[in-house]
């Protein structure tokens, strides 16, 4: 049986991405959620779903679902664990109790801090109970560290259309492995570089030397140069 709406590489992806604790799975959790909502739209149930990919009820698919309602930064940032680059999924389901602005600053912040799911529900549950601005409640609880290291967050915009048009034909583990190869040929010094690429936006993040290497290049000249090297990228691939 195949979900409806789905092709047998997409259904065959989405088992290998749920339900399993396997490291290198083919799907993101935002691609999962985009084909569970493939699946509904034609006509199968939360509980189908969930039985197709071996999960206990419908809520975890639900949980899934979730995702999409979220802010385009939180949406790309999202993975199956927290690593440079990412958020892990469970913190990006707490951010979802927040505000599209809220969840973009949290985002950024996780990152930054590279704050642990605890944290970050922490966070949540300060901001719900007391009131009071999520930079307020971001801020108190990074003061609770006994240390405090940041990484620095770029973010930047893919605008050539035809680019976009190539990079949707392409999953999150494949766009991301083309962009660590982009910013590391250029930016070779850079030893703590990692990426996340999506269709219409990207990410860097990395340490103090990273971004004293980037930062003097950032602008829309910056954004420029990245979309015209992944240009060429795609079209050698492509050929």
């Amino acid at each position: 049986m195949i979900l409806p709406g789905l092709t047998s590489d997409e259904a065959k992806n989405l088992i290998l991405s749920v339900g399993t604790h396997h490291g290198r799975r083919p799907l993101s959790p935002m691609e999962v959620a985009t084909l569970f909502q493939k699946a509904i739209k034609k006509g199968a149930s939360k509980k189908l779903c969930a039985q197709f990919v071996h999960l206990n009820g419908p809520s975890m698919v639900s949980r899934f679902l979730k995702l999409l309602e979220l802010s385009s930064l939180v949406q790309l940032s999202t993975d199956w664990g927290q690593k440079g680059s990412t958020i892990s999924f469970s913190s990006a389901q707490q951010l979802s109790n927040l505000s599209k602005d809220e969840q973009e600053m949290a985002c950024r912040e996780i990152m930054t801090n590279q704050l642990t799911r605890v944290e970050v529900e922490q966070i949540v549950q300060l901001k719900q109970r007391s009131g009071r601005t999520i930079a307020e409640c971001l801020n108190d609880i990074i003061r609770m560290r006994p240390t405090i290291t940041k990484v620095h967050v770029i973010l930047g915009a893919i605008t050539n259309t035809d680019v976009q048009e190539r990079l949707s034909k392409y999953r999150q583990i494949e766009r991301d492995n083309l962009f660590q190869g982009v910013i590391s040929e250029m930016y070779p010094s850079g030893r703590t570089l990692s990426g996340r690429l999506g269709i219409s936006q990207f990410s860097i993040v990395t340490d103090e030397q990273g971004f004293n290497i980037i930062s003097p290049k950032q602008g829309p000249s910056f954004e420029h140069v990245i979309t015209q090297v992944l240009a060429n990228k795609l079209i050698v691939d492509h050929d």
